[in-house]
């Protein structure tokens, strides 16, 4: 199997032929690692660049998307088996607010980091990412906005996490077109994307972080 065979399929949107490379490579499940980050990995970093320079219109994203997608369920199973998810990260577009490009692209880069994601969907109110967080207990909560106007709900999500006594508990990252570095650090969050390619290095960060801090404090 050619990592540039899967790589240029994803960033076809080729679902059928990224479906039968990953289904290659589980067939030596050594390989999947490298699968993911220079073959499916690379393949979304790319339609990213090219979405923000207007080269992929949202249809042109949407199949990339999917096409990850489809690998990516060929390779679960093995995720759970090797034990190998490194955490899970609740996301979801902020009340007000119905895009999800960015944040599907988001999704993808981190389940090729080796995350689990609970995706929320758009137009999701701060009650219902308080009441997951209490529920799933993810280790960091994404939010996404698009439009200036759901600035506010992103705002309230983190009062609302703060209010509820969760606020300790996740660590929150803030992004989309909407998203300032200056806002995100205005109303608390934890870090800022500037792009959905920003996520997974975010997240990993914030595991590490708290592995760190655990075991500083002599917890488990």
């Amino acid at each position: 199997m050619s990592l540039i065979e899967l790589k240029q399929a994803v960033i076809e949107g080729n679902s059928k032929v990224a479906r039968a490379l990953a289904k290659q490579v589980v067939e030596n499940p050594s390989e999947i690692d490298q699968a993911i980050d220079q073959g499916i990995k690379k393949a979304l970093e790319t339609v990213g660049v090219r979405f923000a320079r207007s080269e992929y219109f949202i249809p042109d994203v949407m199949l990339s998307v999917l096409a990850a997608n489809a690998a990516f369920k060929i390779f679960k199973p093995f995720f759970k088996r090797q034990g190998e998810s490194v955490g899970t990260v609740l996301i979801g577009t902020v009340e007000g607010d119905i895009h999800d490009i960015g944040k599907n692209i988001a999704i993808a880069l981190l389940q090729a980091g080796g995350f689990e994601v609970v995706d929320l969907g758009v137009d999701v109110p701060p009650s219902q990412f308080v009441s997951k967080i209490r529920k799933l207990k993810p280790q960091v909560v994404g939010l996404s906005a698009l439009l200036s106007t759901a600035l506010t709900s992103i705002e309230r999500t983190v009062v609302e996490i703060k209010e509820a006594g969760l606020r300790d508990k996740v660590k929150i990252m803030v992004g989309g077109s909407a998203v300032t570095p200056e806002f995100a650090k205005e109303v608390g969050a934890d870090g800022y994307g500037a792009d959905a390619t920003d996520a997974p290095k975010l997240a990993q960060g914030f595991i590490k972080r708290r592995t760190t801090e655990l075991w500083k404090n002599g917890k488990e």
